[in-house]
């Protein structure tokens, strides 16, 4: 109950000013008796106390390392922000000489699917969605994320008929649910940098090259022309514009 309070009231920007159920205001209203004043990060040991919470799953168990440092990272630019509008005088975060557990950068083939494996998910994807192909094309065979994957467009592939190909990703667009938008439908925002820079190139292995290539004749675009028809030359290559050509 108390999650579903802060996370889908508290913390609600879509919901600010309405009023809340009973049990939610109850809710909300004992985490405001429970809830530190905002003065007392000034001290060291708040803040260590803070970050050693981090670390704990809500069942009390040991959080991965990649789980703690994203939440740093937004406990960071939470007291930044308070710091920034006058509320503390300057980030605290930086009193505290803690450092997250380090995230160990290996990866586990055990837990990897096998090119088989992945080519008999994508011919499972391909007999019930087959617009989406290329979509799981991308994150298995080029490494893309699914916000980058989705922001993809015809002019960012540079797929020759045999061999590797180029990516060139310049944006991103992460989908923000439906209970945390103003207008209450799920959005979809797009950004212009990527992986903290402008524009990455992420080289293509011929699989994925392949299933973007059926895609674009799909959508009547030709990925190794100049000349892309309106409709393709823009439009997203996976799960945004996913309707195939004939619609």
């Amino acid at each position: 109950m108390l999650r579903t309070a802060l996370y889908g009231w508290a913390f609600n920007p879509g919901r600010a000013g309405s009023q809340p159920p009973a049990q939610i205001e109850q809710a909300l209203a004992w985490a405001q008796r429970r809830s530190l004043p905002l003065a007392s990060l000034a001290d060291p040991a708040v803040i260590r106390g803070a970050l050693d919470g981090l670390t704990c799953r809500l069942d009390g168990s040991q959080a991965a390392a990649a789980t703690i440092t994203r939440k740093r990272a937004v406990f960071h630019n939470a007291l930044g922000c308070a710091a920034e509008l006058g509320l503390l005088p300057a980030n605290p975060l930086s009193q505290v000489a803690w450092r997250p557990p380090h995230t160990c950068a290996a990866v586990d083939p055990r837990v990897v699917a096998s090119p088989a494996q992945a080519e008999a998910i994508l011919e499972e994807v391909t007999s019930t969605r087959t617009e989406l192909t290329a979509f799981f094309g991308c994150l298995y065979y080029a490494a893309l994320r699914p916000e980058e994957a989705v922001a993809l467009t015809a002019r960012c592939c540079d797929l020759p008929p045999q061999g590797w190909g180029k990516l060139t990703l310049s944006a991103a667009a992460p989908r923000s649910g439906c209970e945390i938008t103003a207008l209450g439908a799920a959005q979809m925002g797009v950004f212009g940098a990527v992986r903290g820079v402008e524009m990455a190139l992420c080289p293509t292995a011929p699989s994925a090259g392949s299933h973007l290539q059926r895609w674009l004749r799909r959508r009547c675009v030709s990925a190794s022309s100049s000349q892309d028809c309106a409709e393709g030359a823009g439009s997203q290559v996976t799960a945004i514009s996913c309707a195939p050509a004939s619609e």
